[in-house]
């Protein structure tokens, strides 16, 4: 048995959290992880297969980089692309062992051929009789396909090397290349013959290949010596290796000015070689760049896909050079809120995301669900904060060890200023032009004058920093670091003044701070705890467990809530500090969250099997608000003299489906009463009064409840809420209390 005791505060009810609504940040129908791309020129539209996600073909307007459409495929993983001639027909080689035709007009799959094997590209051949084919790399079984252009069917085989990865074709000597990844070689294949003529020793790990058909040579990424062997086709001999980027995985060449495209995805840039050789110019390309590239030799305009990004780099050649990027889906992460729209008739703050996987800024109005603006920044902001009254968005970059400034109002980048090494939380005060950022790596914190866009100093603190806050009217900023540390640091001197050890082990990855009480939340990843510090005593108050990971903490001073978003949930933390209300989201995994006083909602960034998502959450009815000091788990004087229903505790009990819990029901006045189980759906599971003869005298009941529904068996594991409801006699006030009981197995 297991009793819970009166904890409320004489009958103080909270209102539970509601979900507003769910805003779509990206289209679900498309797909993650954009691998092999093809572009026809004839129409420069830009064909984009994703390997996970609804099985299709992303289809995009070269011109102006817009998503025109999608075409829906009966193979699993799709991976190579090709487009023929006209421009009319589209192939799509899928791992799962089948190539898809597909109309370009109509976006219709006419043929699927099933062909076994793992089938990772493919390339098109136009022939003189009238018979087109393709010839299909077939990874798992060393063999080249080949297929009748028209309906996939199996016209033969070829033998060439072990894991055939890339393929492509020289039109102007009829002859197909294909590169062999754990023999480092490429096989040549005559097409008259449909047999290997040569085999050509290359570097470590050829993956992409293409040809120059002008100057029949033929350009290969050793992926594991950072070089790009350069073939002569007359002679089928390597002429020259030249080093390129870390980890060259793909090749594309442009036919017309015969520059080469090297992708490389570790140092994440594209090396352009010229037709002698030389890395003429490199531009940076989005996260594990791998999937595929390719050239519209018309507009001169080079198409990247990046895997972990979800999105594509394009580069416009010519003088003055230009690049961008496409994106397809967003991942939300760092969330903060914004000034709101102008003339909005409620007053709400806006919000602005950060694509944690990408390289830009969503600025978004949660009240409309409409985008105010997209901010390219740079790859990947770890966090964001911003000051409303000039908009000032600072993001810190961990790849490149900056802070990006950014006002958000005109999208306009002020500053790019380097800080420590591994920059991850970001602080920007509203009382001066300084921001803080805490960097992981380099085990300092950085402080930053953002009007000048420099570092003023660096404080050192020997552990790996991972996020920062401020408290402005006490003037103290506050650093967590690795090893469980929270450090106080003077706010115009940036001396180091304490610190406490929260606890050993654990690695604190989130802080916030509650000026209003001077109280200090950290969340910590691995060891799935809250700690509550007071800042006026700097001495830790409170120690939560939570259900799962932690992904971020915010607070409404105005209400004096704290909020923690886990993987899976949203948690309340009250003025007492306990947990007081909980809203799961199992379906989903949440990162972040950011509060808003002015209108009670939560702002949670998520991500679901259908892409990005903004959550909005209300934090139930102001008239639950209590007045407390902090750290005092006292209520006020009003608020004890409420003459409510009081029910358990304010914080949710968890116990295992074999346990009984007991409750009392107090009752102020004489009421009349109804008290039951419910599951979050709302559906009566167990009615705790059903003899009750109303009206109830004031005074206190015995409840109890031993986890089964009516009929005795043994309700499942998860979260149910005991609800009190009822009215008193003598004033007609509705009255009512909920409890959260979290059943486990």
């Amino acid at each position: 048995m297991l009793p819970v005791f009166l904890a409320f505060f004489s009958g103080i009810a909270w209102a539970d959290l509601t979900l507003l609504e769910t805003i779509p940040l990206n289209d679900p129908q498309i797909g993650s992880e954009p691998w092999g791309v093809a572009v026809s020129s004839a129409d420069h539209r830009v064909y984009v297969a994703c390997i996970h996600g609804p099985s299709h073909l992303v289809v995009l307007d070269g011109i102006d980089n817009t998503i025109l459409g999608r075409a829906p495929l009966t193979g699993p993983y799709p991976h190579g692309v090709e487009v023929n001639l006209a421009g009319d027909r589209v192939f799509v080689a899928s791992s799962g062992g089948s190539v898809s035709i597909v109309d370009a007009e109509t976006l219709q799959e006419l043929f699927v051929a099933a062909h076994g094997g793992t089938l990772m590209d493919l390339c098109y051949r136009e022939g003189s009789a009238g018979v087109n084919t393709l010839y299909v790399a077939d990874e798992a079984n060393a063999r080249v396909l080949v297929l009748d252009a028209e309906d996939g069917r199996l016209l033969g085989t070829i033998p060439v090397g072990n894991y055939p990865y890339d393929i492509c074709i020289n039109r102007s000597t009829d002859r197909v290349y294909v590169t062999n990844l754990s023999d480092w070689t490429v096989s040549v294949i005559e097409c008259a013959t449909n047999s290997v003529i040569a085999t050509i020793p290359v570097g470590a790990y050829p993956e992409g290949i293409d040809v120059d058909p002008g100057l029949n040579r033929i350009y290969v990424a050793n992926r594991d010596d950072n070089t790009v062997s350069i073939i002569d086709g007359f002679e089928n001999v390597v002429i020259e290796t030249v080093p390129v980027g870390e980890t060259p995985r793909r090749v594309a060449v442009d036919p017309v000015t015969h520059n080469v495209f090297v992708v490389n995805e570790a140092t994440r840039n594209v090396s352009i070689l010229t037709p002698g050789g030389p890395i003429a110019f490199t531009f940076p390309v989005g996260l594990d760049a791998r999937g595929g590239a390719c050239v519209d030799a018309v507009l001169g305009k080079a198409f990247i896909t990046n895997l972990g990004s979800e999105d594509l780099t394009y580069f416009l050649e010519g003088l003055p050079y230009a690049f961008g990027t496409i994106r397809l889906r967003f991942t939300p992460g760092p969330v903060t809120l914004a000034p709101p729209v102008e003339g909005s008739p409620s007053g709400f703050r806006t919000v602005a995301i950060a694509n944690s996987r990408g390289n830009d800024i969503l600025h978004m109005d949660p009240e409309g669900g409409s985008t105010i603006g997209t901010h390219v920044i740079e790859y990947v902001p770890t966090d964001v904060d911003l000051r409303i009254r000039d908009s000032l968005l600072g993001a810190g970059i961990d790849a490149s060890n900056r802070i990006v400034l950014l006002d958000l109002a005109s999208g306009v980048i002020l500053h790019r200023v380097r800080v420590g090494r591994g920059p991850r939380g970001v602080a920007i005060r509203r009382d001066r032009d300084v921001a803080y950022v805490a960097n992981r790596d380099s085990e300092d914190l950085s402080v930053v004058d953002t009007q000048g866009g420099s570092v003023i100093t660096t404080v050192p603190l020997g552990y790996s920093a991972m996020d920062v806050d401020v408290n402005e009217t006490t003037d103290r900023v506050y650093v967590v670091t690795w090893w469980g540390l929270l450090w106080t640091l003077d706010g115009t001197t940036h001396e180091v003044l304490d610190s406490i050890s929260l606890h050993g082990f654990c690695e604190p990855n989130w802080v916030a701070v509650d000026e209003s009480r001077n109280l200090i939340y950290v969340t910590a990843l691995n060891c799935n705890v809250l700690w509550i510090v007071d800042g006026a005593r700097n001495q830790l108050i409170a120690t939560l467990v939570l259900p799962d990971f932690p992904g971020g903490v915010s607070v409404n001073e105005t209400i004096k809530r704290a909020y923690v978003c886990t993987t899976q949930s949203l948690l309340a933390i009250g003025p007492g500090h306990l947990i007081e209300d909980v809203l799961e989201f199992p379906a989903a995994s949440l990162t972040r969250c950011a509060a808003d006083p002015t209108s009670r909602r939560v702002y949670v960034s998520a991500t679901d099997s259908g892409g990005g998502k903004l959550i909005v959450v209300l934090d139930g009815d102001p008239a639950g608000i209590v007045d407390e000091g902090a750290g005092s788990g006292r209520a006020s004087e009003d608020a004890a003299e409420r003459p409510l229903l009081a029910l358990g505790s304010r914080n949710p009990v968890v116990l295992s489906r074999d346990a009984r819990i007991d409750f009392e029901l107090s009752l102020a006045a004489v009421a009349t009463a109804r008290a039951g189980v419910f599951e979050t759906t709302g559906r009566l599971v167990r009615d705790l009064m059903p003899d009750a003869v109303h009206p109830l005298a004031a005074g206190s009941y015995p409840l109890s409840w031993d986890c089964t529904d009516p009929y005795g068996r043994r309700v499942p594991a998860g979260v149910y809420h005991v609800r009190a409801h009822g009215i008193e006699v003598a004033t007609e006030k509705e009255i009512h209390a909920t409890l959260r009981l979290v059943v486990i197995r």
